[in-house]
């Protein structure tokens, strides 16, 4: 079976970070896309958690594209904001108006606390609409925050995550590095190995 996956992704430095998961799609004669390339709304985040938005994501882009979608939802939780952002560090971050002005309210709100322990979680879901076929995965990424934010903050709160172990926040890693221990390539290559064992099936009952 070949067909096309959509990744529901727009951020071009994040697309290059997935070239390894991209070869692999295409040695599966699988067909990546991006999602950049289809004009359509952007799906909203209706849901309490992580792996629910993804997969409500993953069928909605489906809908709108009629192929296969894959979507990320990842989002920073800070153990002394009792969680804060979470789920909502897209929409904080639009508040705020920017990256930037997002990680400076996040260093006030956390002034006085001794405590600096955060995680990343990201939620993987890929919907295949031809078999009405849901696979989904999440993987978690435990650190600490370190302000002033260094390196580029394309990447969202990497600019002030340090996952635990190291000594530099994830903008200072190369791409090689964090396609080993992020939160993200972590709940891909998982998902992955669900896709595979779908593949094989088909190819089974060809």
């Amino acid at each position: 079976m070949s067909f096309k996956i959509v990744f529901g992704l727009t951020n071009q430095k994040k697309i290059k970070e997935l070239n390894d998961i991209v070869k692999l799609l295409k040695a599966l004669k699988l067909d990546p896309r991006f999602l950049l390339d289809y004009n359509i709304p952007e799906p909203s985040e209706l849901h309490s958690n992580f792996l629910n938005n993804a997969s409500y994501q993953a069928k909605y882009c489906a809908e709108h594209t009629k192929l296969p979608c894959m979507i990320e939802v990842i989002g920073l939780s800070i153990d002394a904001l009792y969680g804060f952002p979470g789920v909502k560090s897209k929409e904080f971050i639009e508040e705020c108006g920017g990256i930037s002005n997002s990680i400076n309210k996040l260093e006030l709100m956390l002034n006085g606390y001794g405590n600096y322990s955060a995680h990343f979680d990201c939620a993987l879901a890929l919907y295949i609409p031809s078999h009405d076929l849901l696979i989904k995965n999440e993987a978690r990424d435990m650190g600490s925050l370190s302000f002033p934010s260094r390196g580029e903050t394309d990447f969202g709160f990497d600019s002030i995550f340090v996952p635990k172990g190291y000594d530099k926040i994830f903008a200072e890693f190369s791409i090689e590095l964090k396609s080993i221990i992020s939160h993200r390539v972590n709940a891909i290559q998982k998902l992955m190995a669900t896709l595979q064992e779908f593949l094989n099936s088909l190819q089974t009952h060809a």
